[in-house]
């Protein structure tokens, strides 16, 4: 006891005590977490596997113990004990699993009733036997099984694998009349080493499935191999073995997002069944044999390849939505029909030789390497062709519709094409046709294209990028916008291309040259001309850009050729500064002698040279604006029914008459030089001129109202600030009410049986039947008979 007594050695008993504290608890949590194994000892009194004596510790196995049955580290007590599963199973955590060595030498019961879950350490048996479950109601749940010794007999309900299945060795499978399950989220490899199933499913939620060669599974009747639900971008469906079963069989997944397959190894083999169905996922086959020549349904929603082996289609009719390519197997036709019903895809046929062919699907590619015959009359939905279709009568496409280069059409009398039409065909002539019809537009991009001799055409838009497009000689009509570009060759073969419809039109025309032209638009649409198009309109031609408000007007960027009147109509004004005819700095007009703006359209010129000087109509029905350039009027009259504007441009009166003639209010605005300036009207209305602009006119200048009752009233567009007119030679004035006009640039002005409003300059007013007039010089008001400087 004498050791205890000093201080030192009270405090090295503590710090024992506490080591040794701490080492328990060590032992206690190592043992709690690795705590994995749990044997089957046999000290029961039964073989029960709730009785907890037959187990080592006394103690059952929990949800994440691996239950052991004379394993390497199970030998003690009587390990060969058989054992009775009386109560639910439960080792489904994470680690759980049953472990039947291969020394157990008892027998493993699954009592009626009760259901066995293994978790991830899965199922594994090496020796002993295992009786499941004569009842269909009962299961087995594990992640992963495998069995290479003793003898496993499944339970009679379902067995759910969820990852990989193992069979080796010399062991026995009894099915039991049950059916193997695999589900689950974790990828899936079946090596089945021969063993015999009653009834197997598939149905993965993600992760994919490989069946080995060793594996026959019985699917039964109509099934579905699902092996994934999601995105899951691993494994896909790998098939070395055999699927057999009755009906249609379903391969299912999520199609090729990232890449997934379904792949027939060369050892794939189906049996018994009369149909085959995948998903979009692509099908790629190597199999020696894959026969399906006398399946009545044959279905591939995704990509179909053939890499090596031999594949018999059925007799009747087999689908491909995807891609089809044979790389280097054997394709037997075996007499039945390929339907391609997809949207996308390319078909090439390099090795494969097709009995009937039928193209559905609206956005596929044909190979160089493919010649389908089509038949009599043949509807497809349309795609690109770089090989050849032949057959008779009229092609109807219902989608769009491209020629590449090698493209062939052969033996046909008519082609319609469902929406737009693409060609760089080599050489695409269609002379001898009864019928060409394109529902949308026409693009060509190479190659030389012939349309039916004579006929008429009809696109919505027209697009030439390269090679020789012969027009027909008879109306090409388009609705929409016209594009020529790079280096083709356009022939106008004496036709008539016609601008119409109710789309809008911009014309790009790549200075190509045109036989004839005309334009009718409807609707809101409106046309711009663009500067490398010159447009041959013919004799007396009216251009109609619009036939309502609110359209985009006409605009001219190139030149308009011809004979007689040009007229240029447009819908009405109404829509700020919409509606309007524009002909801007490269516009141009040639060998016209009259030119009419009608339907009030507004006219605006910035060309650089607008020269109307020897035409001897100009008729204007609604405003014109000269913005900038030169404008020069016809020396004859040109008449307006709008408002007049000159911002700054340059305007040669060449000696004619511009005559405001609109019956209500017009307006004068920026300052110009006239030769006759005419505003008589026929009825009352008023004439504004911009404050602070000077109209000049070198001779006569014409104001006259209808009456003394119905007046021109003339102004400023600001009240109390004038406008300014110079006038060199007579003046017509009559009928009119003046404010804020200040006519002292030229001659003073007499205005008869008129009223002087206010703030005028320069002008004489005489009342009805006076005889002497009123003047009124620089703001001074001269009574008749006062006499200034002797005059």
């Amino acid at each position: 006891m004498a050791f205890f007594r000093t201080n030192k050695n009270r405090k090295l008993i503590i710090v024992l005590a506490l080591l040794i504290v701490l080492l328990a608890a060590g032992f206690i949590y190592v043992r709690k977490v690795f705590a994995a194994t749990k044997c089957w000892d046999g000290g029961g009194t039964t073989n029960n596997w709730s009785e907890n004596a037959n187990w080592a510790g006394d103690t059952p196995p929990g949800t994440t113990d691996v239950a052991t049955f004379h394993g390497a580290s199970c030998t003690a007590g009587t390990p060969d004990k058989d054992v009775t599963i009386d109560q639910a199973v439960d080792l489904s955590g994470s680690g759980g699993g049953i472990n039947i060595g291969s020394n157990y030498a008892g027998t493993i019961t699954q009592g009626g009733g009760y259901v066995i879950t293994a978790g991830t350490s899965g199922w594994t048996q090496a020796g002993g036997t295992f009786a499941g479950s004569a009842s269909s109601y009962d299961g087995i749940s594990t992640s992963s099984f495998s069995l290479t010794g003793g003898s496993f007999t499944s339970t009679a309900g379902i067995a759910t694998v969820s990852a990989s299945f193992t069979v080796s060795g010399s062991p026995v499978f009894n099915a039991n009349g049950g059916t193997v399950a695999f589900n689950g989220s974790t990828t899936a490899t079946l090596s089945c080493n021969n063993i015999t199933f009653n009834l197997v499913t598939i149905d993965k939620s993600s992760g994919g499935a490989t069946v080995g060669s060793a594996c026959s599974l019985p699917l039964g009747n109509n099934p579905t191999v699902d092996w994934t639900d999601s995105a899951s971008c691993i494994g896909g469906f790998t098939l070395n073995g055999t699927l057999s079963g009755t009906g249609t069989l379903t391969i299912t997944g999520w199609g090729s997002s990232c890449g997934e397959q379904v792949n027939f190894g060369s050892t794939a083999v189906l049996s018994g069944f009369s149909g085959f169905s995948i998903d979009a996922t692509p099908f790629y086959t190597s199999a020696t044999t894959l026969d399906l020549g006398a399946y009545t349904t044959v279905n591939f929603d995704g990509a179909f390849t053939l890499s090596s082996g031999t594949f018999t289609a059925p007799s009747g009719t087999m689908t491909v939505a995807g891609s089809f390519t044979n790389t280097a197997g054997t394709f037997t036709a075996n007499g039945g029909t390929v339907t391609f019903d997809g949207s996308t895809g390319t078909i090439s046929c390099t090795g494969t030789t097709f009995n009937t062919v039928t193209l559905p699907g609206t956005g596929k590619t044909i190979n160089s390497t493919c010649s389908f015959e089509l038949g009599a009359g043949p509807t497809i939905g349309g795609g690109t062709l770089n090989g050849t279709l032949s057959g008779t009568g009229t092609l109807t496409t219902t989608g769009a519709f491209a020629m590449g280069t090698t493209g062939v059409l052969s033996g046909f009398s008519g082609l319609i094409v469902g929406t737009s039409f693409t060609t760089s065909a080599t050489t695409l002539d269609l002379s001898a046709y009864s019928t060409f019809t394109v529902a949308t537009s026409f693009s060509q991009s190479g190659g030389t294209f012939t349309p039916p001799t004579g006929q008429n055409l009809t696109f919505t838009s027209f697009s030439l990028t390269s090679g020789t497009f012969n027009a027909t000689s008879g109306t090409m009509n388009v609705t929409g916008s016209f594009t020529v570009s790079g280096s083709p060759v356009f022939n106008a073969n004496g036709g008539t291309v016609a601008f119409n419809g109710s789309t809008t039109t911009t014309l790009s025309c790549n200075n190509i040259t045109f036989n004839l032209v005309t334009i009718d638009k409807s609707g809101t649409s409106g046309v711009t001309v663009g500067s490398a198009c010159s447009l041959p309109l013919g004799n007396n031609p009216t251009v109609d850009s619009s036939d309502s408000i609110c359209s985009s007007g006409f605009t001219l960027n190139g030149t308009l050729s011809g004979t007689g009147t040009l007229t240029i109509t447009g819908g009405t004004p109404g829509c700020g500064g919409n509606d309007w005819v524009r002909f801007n700095s490269t516009a141009a007009l040639s060998g016209f002698s009259g030119f009419s703006i009608g339907d009030t359209s507004l006219f605006t010129t910035s060309a650089t040279t607008l020269d109307l000087g020897a035409y001897t109509t100009v008729n204007f029905d609604g405003s014109f604006t000269l913005s900038s350039g030169a404008f020069t009027a016809p020396s004859g009259t040109m008449t307006l029914a709008g408002n007049f504007t000159n911002t700054s441009g340059t305007f040669d009166a060449n000696g004619g008459t511009v005559w405001l003639d609109r019956t209500s209010t017009q307006t004068i605005a920026g300052s110009t030089a006239f030769f006759n300036l005419n505003l008589t009207s026929t009825s009352a209305r008023t004439v504004t001129f911009t404050a602070g602009t000077t109209q000049t006119v070198a001779n006569q200048f014409i104001a006259k109202g209808v009456s003394s009752g119905s007046r021109i009233t003339m102004g400023s567009s600001s009240v109390g600030t004038q406008w300014n007119l110079s006038v060199s030679g007579p003046e017509d004035v009559k009928w009119a009410n003046i404010r804020d006009s200040n006519a002292c640039g030229g001659r003073a002005l007499i205005a008869n049986d008129s009223t002087n409003t206010a703030n005028n300059t320069c002008w004489s007013f005489i009342a009805n039947g006076a005889k002497n007039p009123t003047y009124i010089l620089k703001g001074v008001l001269i009574n008749p008979g006062v006499t200034i400087n002797g005059t």
